[in-house]
């Protein structure tokens, strides 16, 4: 895979995926080309990120996938809205607003007052975002 970019940007303009050694050959001898190019041997499954530091080299890091347990996606009204295995330091936003950060016990229990859908997304850098909803229905 090759992935070009905007040097002082970082925004992607285009990405070959299939491509051969003529193609490869002629976009290295091409004069100011930058460009990221993934092993042949890689096989992306994740989210991929840049990061220039201060003397221009990008590098393009692989996000992990979070590795969250929502306890049920459907709970009774007064009942908890659990989560675990939430990393430490992840931020916590419910429908939009942040509600806090994770501590090291990567538990969260939240009671459920209001029936309704309840969208958690739980965020940390170099981690693609951990994102549930969960349903409150009220006791009939």
């Amino acid at each position: 895979m090759i992935v070009f970019y905007e040097p002082t940007t970082l925004t992607w303009t285009h990405v070959v995926s299939t491509y051969d050694a003529s193609y490869l050959a002629w976009v290295k001898s091409t004069a100011n080309t930058q460009l990221y190019i993934e092993s042949p041997t890689v096989i992306p499954v994740m989210e991929l990120y840049l990061v220039k530091d201060s003397a221009g080299v990008v590098t393009a890091l692989q996000k992990q996938a979070m590795t969250i347990a929502c306890a049920a996606l459907s709970v009774t009204l007064g009942g908890d809205m659990q989560f675990s295995n939430v990393p430490n330091g992840a931020t916590i936003v419910m429908n939009g607003a942040q509600i806090g950060v994770m501590d090291a016990t990567g538990a969260l229990d939240i009671t459920a007052s209001v029936a309704g859908l309840y969208t958690f997304t739980f965020s940390l850098a170099g981690y693609m975002d951990g994102v549930f909803t969960v349903e409150v229905i009220s006791q009939s």
